[in-house]
């Protein structure tokens, strides 16, 4: 009866986040539509004034730990623009930035599950792997091989199969998933993000302070760190 009530609650909270989100997922696609052929916002315009803190419990970081510069992105495996961001950006910017100690990225969970059904239980699977020390990797997986398992009804099973891949204990991994052990973390997350006035996916906090919504290439970052100080 606890954990009926408990999903009950889960579901209205979704159909709730779903309202305020439906025209920011719309952005979002748009945003990534047109990242290379416009004339970026500069950071100047994009930063707010207003640092955030986040909860930090249970996030693994990638990065050196005293990096100047901290990053944390709102983000949805099942989201075309955090696919972009992932696929055109994260590689240099890992490279540039976070493999040369200077800057710390984490990432937290924002599934708009009105439109990505399946990218809630994604998330849960990327903490499931973190489990066994493996979050990043199965972040990587996850976007790699999103059109094997978006719009699947048994996306489960795809997420299994990630896990072997990753050498990942699979009985482990499976008991995690099935059981939703992660289910109101992710959904922390996802309140923590529209509490932090989130409007859509990717969204990236720079030392606090939300700076980008959407995808922005490598040199749009670059200007902005320029701006703290950082060479």
């Amino acid at each position: 009866m606890k954990m009926k009530n408990i999903n009950v609650w889960m579901v209205a909270f979704f159909f709730l986040i779903g309202l305020i989100l439906g025209a920011a997922t719309i952005y979002c696609v748009g945003k990534w539509t047109s990242l290379f052929n416009t004339t970026v916002v500069t950071a100047e315009k994009q930063a707010e004034d207003k640092v955030v803190s986040f909860n930090m419990k249970g996030l693994v970081g990638i990065g050196s730990d005293s990096a100047p510069i901290t990053v944390i992105g709102f983000s949805d495996f099942q989201c075309p623009a955090c696919a972009g961001f992932e696929t055109q950006v994260w590689p240099e910017l890992k490279t540039k930035y976070v493999d040369t100690g200077k800057v710390k990225f984490y990432m937290k969970d924002f599934p708009l599950f009105s439109i990505h059904p399946q990218a809630e239980k994604a998330a849960e699977a990327s903490h499931c792997a973190s489990e066994q020390g493996k979050y990043w990797e199965m972040h990587d997986a996850l976007f790699t091989s999103v059109k094997t398992w978006s719009g699947n009804k048994k996306a489960d099973d795809v997420f299994a199969s990630l896990a072997k891949k990753l050498s990942l204990d699979e009985a482990k991994f499976k008991e995690c998933l099935t059981s939703n052990k992660y289910q109101e973390f992710v959904v922390n997350s996802l309140k923590e993000g529209v509490n932090a006035e989130v409007e859509g996916t990717p969204t990236f906090f720079i030392n606090g302070k939300k700076v980008f919504f959407g995808v922005y290439p490598v040199s749009s970052f670059d200007t902005y760190f320029a701006k703290l100080g950082l060479k």
